[in-house]
């Protein structure tokens, strides 16, 4: 897949700056039965007061990892978040598939089933006025 040099989280701070520089401070695992796993990453940016929560979640029976992020500014001012991505996965096999739901007003739900090839794949909604709770994604492989 070769090297991606676009950054998974890029903030603009109050004073312009666009340096974030996170270092791990905390690594919590929790095992809530023995087919669900839980890790947290807490991460704190060495200048400014901002925090950064990497969560996973596996689900062994389904083969599934659930992986979402939360950031917290504790900054006196606001930031501008740029990109704010969960998850970079490197997979190692000769053919992927991405299934998704695409649609519109009155034509919702419609399963796309799509070979993955090689490079970046980006799914975007196109309505900002209907806040986004939760996007389902499933990626396999044959």
């Amino acid at each position: 897949m070769g090297f991606s040099n676009e950054p998974a989280l890029s903030i603009v701070h109050a004073n312009g700056a666009l340096i974030t520089e996170l270092e791990v401070v905390r690594i919590q695992h929790d095992s809530q039965d023995s087919l669900i796993t839980t890790v947290v990453i807490s991460m704190k940016d060495r200048v400014y007061n901002l925090q950064v929560e990497l969560h996973l979640q596996a689900f062994k029976k389904h083969d599934v990892i659930n992986q979402w992020i939360v950031v917290h500014n504790k900054e006196s001012e606001s930031i501008r978040l740029g990109n704010i991505c969960s998850s970079f996965l490197n997979f190692y096999a000769d053919k992927y598939y991405l299934t998704h739901f695409t649609g519109s007003w009155a034509d919702e739900m419609n399963l796309v089933e799509e070979e993955l090839k090689s490079g970046k794949k980006s799914l975007n909604r196109r309505r900002v006025s209907v806040p986004l709770k939760q996007i389902i994604l499933l990626l396999y492989y044959p």
